[in-house]
Order: C-alpha cells, then sequence, then structure tokens
C-alpha cells in the first residue's frame, strides 16, 4: 500500500530531529566560512511579518555532544521540569 500524504509530509521538526540526529553521529564538527552572507530571518509566524535581517563575515564551527531523541519529547521534558 503506498504510504498517505500525512506518512510522506516532511515538517520543520521531522528536518531538526534528522540533522541533529546525524551530527551527534559524526565525529568531525562542522565549519561554515561565508563572506557578505544574508540571512532574511522571520521575527514570528504567519504571512507578513517582519524579518532579522542577519549579516555574516567570518568562519563558525559546530560540533554537537550528547544524546538523540526527537526534538518534541525534548521539549516535553523541559516544559515539564
Amino acid at each position: 500500500m503506498p504510504p498517505s500524504e500525512d506518512e510522506d509530509a516532511t515538517t520543520w521538526m521531522d528536518l531538526v530531529d534528522t540533522a541533529i540526529e546525524e551530527e551527534i553521529r559524526r565525529p568531525d564538527a562542522i565549519e561554515l566560512t561565508a563572506e557578505e552572507l544574508e540571512v532574511l530571518v522571520p521575527m514570528a509566524f504567519g504571512a507578513d511579518v517582519d524579518n532579522a535581517h542577519w549579516r555574516f563575515n567570518g568562519s563558525v564551527t559546530v560540533s554537537v555532544e550528547g544524546l538523540s531523541g526527537g526534538v518534541g519529547e525534548w521539549l516535553r521534558v523541559w516544559m515539564d521540569r
């Protein structure tokens, strides 16, 4: 039986979970180097919202250590504490 649309859908939380899961298993750090990178970041959800204008020149290194678990699971633990 083919997957339903709901089973096939990917949400932002799914993408975050996947990225964190993969990064925890990666032994090396990720390094980003950019020149004059500009990004508009929405300051809220919805249409017609203000954006923060981020500019970046340089390098950043990201490494992740710890246990993996879904973001939704982590949020529930955080809210219940």
